[in-house]
């Protein structure tokens, strides 16, 4: 993994928005002068993430379809990789039609991909990452059935200290259990996740994740003692 890509992966973990696009433009720019289609579509689809995981999944969607229009028949990671992101966009969208057909074209893409595309951490698209996002989709579709067993099988496949990702698929789980109105469990399930956690690794995109979990809450539980406990716990500086 280069230094560039960490510092641009550092950058939206810990949610310095500003900072993270700065990095893009110069990154999108020096890629453009190479004439590299899989550099440059990545490096689209690594942007996506920002809005994404902040609030704006319509601006998620748009950015991720570029990056597969722009890989096109490239055979690359973002290939699968865009698709997969603008599904769980649109899903987030209410698009829950757009947003099953955006994954099929990832597993298409994923199912073309050499070892040299799966198994690379820095550029790559895995086959656990495949796993997690079609579960994440299911779960913001409300489809818990097939979300749980995806979500399941992908924190399989993660070492313990894969502390990011790792929190990140709990608090889908988290977010399946709160939709299938078992909220003190949800609740449970993502203090769990935080609390795992090094300090170091409790950044802005697990925590703005775990936000709009506790947000979801219906008013009715709000005042359950699991709920209040979680809220606390993001009340809390960091």
């Amino acid at each position: 993994m280069t230094t560039e890509n960490i510092g641009l992966i550092h950058l939206v973990a810990m949610g310095e928005h500003r900072e993270a696009r700065a990095w893009y433009r110069v990154a999108q720019l020096a890629a453009e002068e190479t004439r590299d289609r899989a550099l440059r579509a990545w490096l689209v689809a690594r942007e996506a993430v920002i809005p994404f995981y902040y609030g704006a999944p319509a601006g998620a969607a748009e950015l991720a379809e570029q990056a597969r229009v722009l890989a096109g028949s490239t055979v690359c990671a973002t290939a699968a990789w865009a698709p997969a992101l603008k599904a769980r966009a649109l899903a987030r969208l209410g698009r829950p039609e757009e947003a099953r057909a955006a994954m099929v074209l990832a597993e298409r893409a994923f199912a073309r991909l050499g070892a040299e595309h799966t198994a690379d951490l820095a550029y790559g698209y895995t086959e656990r990452q495949l796993r997690w996002h079609i579960g994440s989709m299911y779960t913001t579709l409300g489809d818990i059935k097939r979300a749980q067993p995806s979500l399941d099988q992908a924190l399989g496949l993660y070492a313990p200290t894969q502390y990011l990702d790792r929190a990140l698929i709990a608090l889908d789980q988290a977010d399946g259990l709160m939709r299938a109105g078992e909220i003190g469990s949800g609740a449970q399930t993502s203090m769990l996740a935080i609390a795992a956690l090094p300090d170091e690794h409790r950044t802005g995109i697990v925590l703005a994740r775990a936000r709009e979990v506790a947000a979801a809450v219906p008013p009715r539980a709000a005042r359950l003692p699991l709920v209040a406990d979680l809220r606390e716990m993001l009340a809390m500086p960091t």
